[in-house]
């Protein structure tokens, strides 16, 4: 395998998009399993205890995966453009803080 080409010498396109696909998917799972890193701080800040701290974990485990037979059902029906700006729209308004 080679890692320029043979026409122009010039790096191959595809080991830049997997190397971007690597640093995605590098960042996607180190948000998704830091929650070991504030198990305590979520604990002491909400007052709770280690079963209830550690149950947050194991249902977002669960329903994860139920969630994304959901939205892959969701994505073949309905098309990408539409599910992505539906829930651009929901995490936008999830954001927003009510005082």
């Amino acid at each position: 395998m080679r890692l320029l080409s043979k026409t122009n010498g010039r790096l191959f396109y595809g080991w830049i998009v997997v190397t971007a696909s690597f640093v995605i998917f590098a960042l996607i799972l180190g948000s998704r399993y830091c929650f070991g890193v504030f198990f305590k701080s979520i604990g002491n800040e909400f007052n709770l205890t280690r079963m209830a701290t550690s149950s947050i974990f194991s249902i977002y485990m669960v329903l994860c995966p139920v969630f994304a037979m959901i939205g892959g059902r969701v994505l073949d029906r309905y098309g990408p453009r539409l599910v992505v700006f539906s829930m651009s729209v929901f995490t936008g308004l999830s954001a927003i803080q009510f005082t």
